[in-house]
């Protein structure tokens, strides 16, 4: 089951971040703020 079908708070659009699950609206591809904050990013860092 691909849940993430049924969130509106993402999407996935051909040609955009390469076809990747983004924020609805957005470039950002899901997966970045883990990355980042595996990375001792700060949540400030990341949406600042």
């Amino acid at each position: 089951m691909k849940i993430w079908n049924i969130c509106r708070a993402v999407e996935r659009v051909r040609g955009r971040a390469s076809a990747a699950w983004v924020f609805s609206g957005r470039r950002i591809p899901l997966f970045a703020p883990y990355e980042d904050l595996a990375s001792s990013a700060t949540i400030k860092e990341f949406v600042g």
